[in-house]
């Protein structure tokens, strides 16, 4: 089992704001993996859960906090599986995709652990930061990934009671790409377009497995921020045309319109017409 916690403080001194450090420890060996982050976000805890499992492989379960980015509030949870559905936030879908079960924590004193571990690093971590003149989040988790991490697992981690570790091993890298990405469901339109997020991207006419019209794509974002396009088990070839390709409209000319002309309240055509009484010849 691996602890995961969220920790704010100001852990760069030269900053007003505090910052939030991700932290997941192995409840058996102390063994623990960090990142520096503005808020406790999904992105924030995928990057972190990368970074675990490519070092030690694939924990059997996590315990974390009820965060709507680790578990769904049991109201949430309980309207969305009376629809069909899962009952996952982003984050727990990577974890059940990884076979990784997802416990919560009710109080902080039940993730001991990883707190006594946000202790240790709010003592020691600040200090080193400052003394290396670090000021920046990106400059943080560079000094973390560079050997600070590996220190502390070197002098903090302990032998576990058994030898057996439950840890599967690490994906391949681009298993990890698919496995991680956000995935969602999209209608392809009658011109063969897919919109997404506010852009709109053609399917090239050169694909071999050419999805018909009103059926449904994946659409995955990658952890890269890039995009991948599923047919069933195909994957499709798109293009961006979301400006290149769309219409332009031309300037139409203003025509100003001329009033119509209405008389005056004193013209004639206002007064009463009276006409005159006309004398017939006999």
């Amino acid at each position: 089992m691996v602890q995961l916690d969220g920790s704010f403080h100001r852990w760069i001194k030269s900053k007003e704001e505090k910052q939030c450090l991700m932290v997941m420890i192995d409840d058996a060996t102390s063994i623990r993996e960090a990142y520096l982050c503005e808020e406790e976000t999904t992105k924030a805890a995928l990057i972190l859960l990368w970074k675990y499992i490519e070092k030690h492989g694939i924990p059997k379960t996590i315990y974390a906090d009820y965060k709507n980015v680790y578990q769904l509030d049991k109201k949430t949870k309980e309207r969305v599986k009376n629809k069909g559905e899962a009952g996952l936030t982003e984050y727990g879908k990577v974890c059940s995709r990884l076979g990784i079960e997802i416990i919560g924590a009710s109080t902080p004193q039940a993730k001991g652990r990883v707190e006594r571990a946000n202790g240790v690093f709010q003592d020691r971590l600040v200090k080193e930061l400052e003394y290396e003149g670090i000021t920046t989040i990106e400059g943080v988790n560079r000094f973390l990934e560079e050997g600070y991490i590996a220190e502390l697992n070197e002098k903090f981690s302990v032998y576990p009671e058994s030898e057996t570790d439950f840890h599967r091993k690490a994906p391949s890298k681009e298993e990890m790409e698919l496995i991680f990405a956000i995935e969602e469901e999209r209608t392809v339109s009658n011109d063969w377009t897919i919109r997404y997020r506010g852009r709109i991207y053609q399917i090239l006419s050169g694909n071999r497995n050419f999805p018909p019209s009103r059926s449904k794509v994946k659409v995955l974002q990658m952890m890269d921020g890039g995009l991948k396009f599923y047919y069933r088990e195909w994957e499709i070839e798109v293009e961006d045309i979301t400006y290149k390709e769309r219409p332009k409209v031309k300037d139409k000319k203003v025509i100003k319109l001329k009033k119509r002309w209405k008389p005056g309240i004193d013209h004639p055509w206002k007064s009463k017409y009276i006409p005159e009484r006309r004398t017939e010849r006999i």
